[in-house]
C-alpha cells in the first residue's frame, strides 16, 4: 500500500485537509444552532454550552493520551 493501510489511492495530505474543511463546516453550524438556541431559550443554551465544552475536554484528553507514546 503506497500511503496508509486504508487506500493506496488517497493522498494523506488531502485527506487532512478534507477533514479540516468538515471541521470547520461543522463548527460553524454548530455555533449557529447554538445562537439560534440562544435566542429561543437562553437557559437551555448555558446546558448545551457547558456539555459541549465537557465532550471537548474529554475528547481533547483522550487525543493527548492516544499520543503520548
Amino acid at each position: 500500500m503506497a500511503f496508509h493501510e486504508g487506500d493506496p489511492w488517497k493522498d494523506p495530505k488531502r485527506a487532512r485537509r478534507t477533514d479540516s474543511s468538515r471541521i470547520v463546516v461543522g463548527c460553524i453550524l454548530a455555533v449557529a444552532l447554538f445562537v439560534v438556541l440562544a435566542v429561543i431559550d437562553l437557559e437551555a443554551a448555558i446546558v448545551v454550552a457547558v456539555l459541549a465544552a465537557l465532550t471537548a475536554l474529554i475528547l481533547f484528553a483522550t487525543s493527548r493520551r492516544r499520543r503520548s507514546p
